[in-house]
């Protein structure tokens, strides 16, 4: 029963936020003059709550009772919007028949079963994790919408990697959980119900696209095959669902015959708005925007075949988008523009000691070995995805010359959109993983691309739409082409079903879906569940409440500690440090200065207090830190040196200050 009632609860909740973001999606709807499938419209509506929660922050008034409101409304708009449209179904819409129930059933009822069997596998087994990630979501990720909550924004400080790896969206949109619930459920936003959102957007523009049921079965069971690489708190199918939204917005339209001009002001101010909410999630998607943005750009223009259409398109598309990304960067006005104008001489480098750097491994996209996220796939896997894609992008050429509709605008977004992948990919492994963070790091933040475009790709390879077949024109050729892609894709479900059984049997025996070391060896594992388990409970909160209290009331904290999270963040301004955010190039940070240099910078940014775990489970050790130091990507290379650099000299600077706490793990001490 209890079980039961734990499923019950979160398919209202998610059905809730559903309605929310459709009722907010049907506002822009009517401001725009435009329908959507309702995934689609929720789409819509993510976009528009990501651009108020850009506005509340940078207002400094995103608190519960405003983002409940936010809810409310949504929930109201929403439900009238139902209301209303059941009403005209039954009045005037068409009479529901056996046939065509049938037909509806049989089409879309596989992927359906797909998507609610993975629904009730996530919420038994993963919604809340058992365990988090030691390092990224505990000391980088967890406290941000608490820290919203508690003071109307999302501004933790100078030393964080927050406004360098994410504008904000993300950490606002767990405020909507933590706002009601633990932070622990906080991942169910993405993990749940984005994963049910990308999977509901493929099963319902693959039935209105006419694509056969066993392959909108056969693409929802991509979203659930490839394996996401879970390794903190992420946005990676929320991403994935936004990215299908941008490739459907001309096409995947109520209307079966209609299809939204794609040179026309009203769609570029909507592809700008969703490039917006998707930089305003992650950073890392600015380079899968840019990517689209020029391929559409070029799109266009083989459309129209002038330059007066794709300069009005550009510049919609260029202000829409930053019109809606801007309240998210002011937000981070206060970090950003004094690190824009710093001239400090002494970069995080400068006379650190000096380490022996490894070389970098030659990139096989084709390795079938095993990677350290992989849970059994290696590249190739990953590789096959891209093939999957270029075949379907092969087949709506194919099909459209023999159709004659290669100067079609939807055959010609179509190829665009499966272009998007394959040129991503090697631009994000060759450049991105060689040059910055690493291989196995880089296909990480490639996967959220993967899965949202591959099993777009295989309905655009698939839907007669998409190929422009008149009646009696060629329609011959769809279906060996449709079976070539199943084919294809029944392929990569195979070599990605290993994962999923790893994946599946990790979530039911430690109720956790992180891919990496910890979980891969035996010895590791009960250290790191215990460290979670112990990290929500009450003594934990009463060692950080202690040692908050022996400090002013609205003085400013700098914590660098790993769980922060217990923090009081309206009693004082805590200024959170993380390994990312002292790696950053807005930091100007004097690493290579003395005690009295760092001492004097910290009074010049108001902090007196300085709370610090130096020794624990969550505490990279000095050795660890010196072997990524060695590392061959400058992102792990720079964290290491600054980190190793900055525990130097808060070591220095804690003996000669005034030391309030020190229990052997954590210390504050007062900087004289």
């Amino acid at each position: 029963m209890e079980i039961w009632g734990h499923l019950i609860t979160l398919s209202v909740v998610c059905a809730a936020f559903s309605l929310a973001l459709y009722g907010w999606g049907r506002l822009g709807e009517h401001l725009l003059r435009i329908r959507w499938p309702w995934p689609m419209t929720i789409c819509m509506g993510l976009v528009m709550v990501i651009f108020l929660g850009g506005m509340i922050n940078f207002l400094e008034i995103a608190y519960a009772a405003t983002l409940n409101a936010i809810m409310v409304f949504g929930l109201l708009f929403g439900a009238v919007s139902v209301f209303i449209a059941a009403r005209q179904r039954l009045v005037s819409g068409p009479k529901v028949t056996w046939i065509g129930v049938r037909h509806v059933v049989l089409q879309a009822g596989p992927g359906a079963i797909i998507i609610l069997a993975g629904f009730i596998f996530v919420s038994t087994y993963l919604t809340p994790p058992a365990a988090f990630n030691v390092y990224d979501d505990f000391e980088t990720y967890l406290h941000l919408p608490l820290r919203m909550l508690a003071t109307g924004t999302l501004k933790p400080g100078i030393f964080s990697n927050f406004g360098v790896n994410s504008l904000g969206a993300q950490a606002f949109l767990h405020g909507f959980v933590a706002a009601n619930w633990s932070v622990g459920y906080v991942d169910a936003v993405d993990a749940l119900w984005g994963f049910v959102l990308t999977g509901t957007l493929i099963l319902v523009i693959g039935r209105r696209a006419n694509v056969p049921g066993w392959l909108i079965a056969l693409a929802v069971a991509l979203v659930v095959f490839i394996n996401p690489q879970y390794v903190n708190v992420s946005t990676s199918y929320i991403g994935s669902a936004l990215l299908i939204f941008l490739l459907f917005l001309h096409t995947g339209l109520r209307n079966n015959t209609a299809s939204l001009n794609p040179e026309s002001a009203r769609f570029a101010g909507i592809t700008g708005m969703v490039y917006a909410a998707l930089v305003a999630l992650k950073l890392t998607f600015a380079l899968v925007v840019l990517i689209h943005f020029i391929l559409t750009v070029i799109a266009i223009f083989a459309i129209t075949r002038q330059a007066r259409p794709v300069l009005v398109w550009v510049f919609c598309a260029v202000v829409s988008g930053s019109c809606f990304l801007l309240p998210w960067v002011l937000n981070q006005a206060y970090k950003l523009l004094p690190a824009v104008f710093a001239s400090s001489a002494s970069g995080p480098d400068l006379a650190i000691e000096t380490y022996a750097e490894t070389r970098v491994n030659e990139l096989d996209l084709f390795s079938s070995e095993v990677f350290i996220y992989g849970f059994g796939t290696g590249y190739i896997h990953y590789t096959a995805l891209v093939g999957l894609v270029l075949a379907c992008c092969a087949v709506v050429i194919f099909l459209g010359y023999r159709n004659r509709t290669l100067r079609d605008h939807r055959t010609i977004l179509a190829i665009t959109g499966c272009l998007i992948l394959p040129i991503f990919y090697l631009l994000q492994m060759s450049m991105i993983g060689q040059w910055v963070m690493g291989y196995d790091t880089a296909l990480r933040y490639t996967v959220p691309v993967l899965i949202g475009i591959a099993p777009a790709a295989v309905l655009l390879a698939a839907s007669p739409r998409s190929a422009q077949l008149s009646a009696g024109v060629s329609t011959e050729m769809l279906r060996p082409a449709t079976i070539l892609v199943g084919v294809i894709s029944v392929a990569l479900l195979w070599g990605f079903s290993g994962s999923l059984e790893s994946r599946m049997r990790q979530a039911m025996e430690y109720r956790t879906a992180l891919s990496f070391l910890p979980f891969n060896e035996t010895g590791k594992k009960k250290g790191y569940l215990r460290y979670n388990e112990g990290a929500f409970k009450s003594y934990s909160k009463n060692r950080f409440a202690k040692i908050q209290r022996l400090v002013p009331v609205n003085e400013t904290i700098l914590s660098y500690v790993s769980l922060s999270i217990h923090f009081d963040f309206a009693r004082n301004q805590i200024w959170n440090v993380d390994g990312g955010g002292l790696g950053s190039p807005l930091l100007d940070f004097p690493f290579a200065g003395s005690v009295d240099d760092a001492a004097r910078y910290f009074s010049r940014q108001g902090v007196h207090y300085i709370v610090w775990e130096y020794r624990g489970y969550a505490v990279p050790t000095s050795g660890d830190l010196r072997n990524l130091a060695n590392s061959a990507y400058p992102a792990d290379r720079r964290s290491a040196r600054v980190r190793l650099a900055f525990d130097r000299l808060l070591k220095s600077l804690s003996k000669r200050s005034e030391v309030l706490h020190d229990d052997g793990a954590i210390v504050l001490f007062r900087i004289d």
